[in-house]
C-alpha cells in the first residue's frame, strides 16, 4: 500500500477529520512534482480526502508514483480504449482502471469504501484536453458510480482548494421534448468563446471574442433566467488548464453548476 495512503484511510476508518492532514500532504507531492506555483490559480473548496491526480507536463501521477509518461502534457499513444464511451486514451483508462482496482483491495483489507471523490492537480500549461481524458477516463472506470471531481488550484493565503466539476455523459445528452432546461453551452473553437442553448436571443452565432465579452453575455442570460445555475463548457483542443480555470472564474458568480465537455453535446 503506497505510503502516504495509510494514514489517509487510517483516519476514515476511525472517523476523525483527516481533511487537513490530506491537504498538508497533496501540497508537499504538488510542489516536488511540478509546483504549486504553477497551478493554475483560483479559488473553491476545501480539498477533501480522495484519490489525487498530478498531471505535469511530461508525467501523471497517481497518489505519489508516477503512472503515465506525457508529452507537453499529452499521452503520447491517443488511441481511444473500447471500454471508454467517450473515447479516452487507452492508456489512460487502463492506468485508471488499474489504479481503482488497487483502491478496492486496499479498502477491503482495511474495511472502508473506495474513495468518492477525484481530484486533479495539472499544471498550468497542460492541455484542458488532456485533463477532460484523465477525468473521463477515471469516471468510466470507477467501479458502480461515477466519482465527486474538482481541479485543484492555488489560492494565495490560503493554499490549495478544489474546483467542482462534473462531466457531460459520454454519449452527451438528450433532453426531453418541453424541457425547460437552458442547456447553456460555451464551447472554445478557434480562440472564439460560442455560445448555444435554448434562449431565442442567443440565435445560431452567438459568440464573444473575449471574457469580458462573454461576461457581459452572461449577466444578461442570467437576468432572463434566475433560476438557471448549470453551464456546459466545452474547451476544445488548444485551450491550455489555466485558461479553463479563467473561463471558468469568469462563468462561475453567474452559473453556479460547471459541466465539462470533451465534444459531447446537448440535443435539444
Amino acid at each position: 500500500m503506497r505510503a502516504w495512503l495509510v494514514p489517509v484511510f487510517a483516519m476514515l476508518v476511525q472517523g476523525t477529520e483527516p481533511s487537513a492532514g490530506f491537504s498538508t500532504t497533496v501540497a508537499s507531492h504538488v510542489e516536488r512534482s511540478v509546483g504549486v506555483g504553477n497551478l493554475p490559480g483560483g479559488q473553491g473548496s476545501e480539498v477533501v480526502p480522495g484519490v489525487f491526480i498530478t498531471l505535469g507536463l511530461d508525467h501523471l501521477d497517481v497518489f505519489d508514483h508516477e503512472a503515465l509518461p506525457l508529452s507537453q502534457g499529452r499521452v503520447a499513444d491517443a488511441t481511444p480504449s473500447p471500454a471508454c464511451r467517450s473515447g479516452c486514451a487507452r492508456v489512460l483508462f487502463e492506468t485508471m482502471e488499474w489504479e481503482w482496482l488497487r483502491l478496492a483491495v486496499e479498502g477491503a483489507t482495511l474495511g472502508v469504501d473506495i474513495p468518492v471523490a477525484v481530484h486533479f492537480a495539472a499544471h498550468r500549461d497542460v492541455p484542458a484536453a488532456t485533463l477532460l481524458q484523465a477525468a473521463y477516463a477515471a469516471a468510466e472506470s470507477r467501479p458502480v458510480t461515477p466519482p465527486n471531481l474538482s481541479i485543484v488550484t492555488s489560492s494565495a493565503g490560503r493554499g490549495l482548494r478544489s474546483q467542482a466539476f462534473f462531466l457531460l455523459p459520454p454519449e452527451g445528452l438528450l433532453l426531453q421534448q418541453g424541457s425547460a432546461a437552458l442547456a447553456l453551452t460555451i464551447q472554445v473553437t478557434d480562440g472564439k468563446l460560442r455560445l448555444s442553448g435554448s434562449d431565442s436571443n442567443l440565435g445560431p452565432h452567438a459568440q464573444a471574442s473575449n471574457l469580458g465579452q462573454l461576461r457581459a453575455l452572461l449577466v444578461a442570460l442570467k437576468k432572463r433566467h434566475a433560476g438557471k445555475d448549470t453551464v456546459v463548457i466545452d474547451p476544445g483542443d488548444a485551450m491550455t488548464t489555466g485558461e479553463l480555470i479563467e473561463l471558468i472564474a469568469q462563468v462561475k458568480p453567474h452559473f453556479s453548476r460547471i459541466v465539462l465537455s470533451r465534444g459531447q453535446t446537448i440535443r435539444l
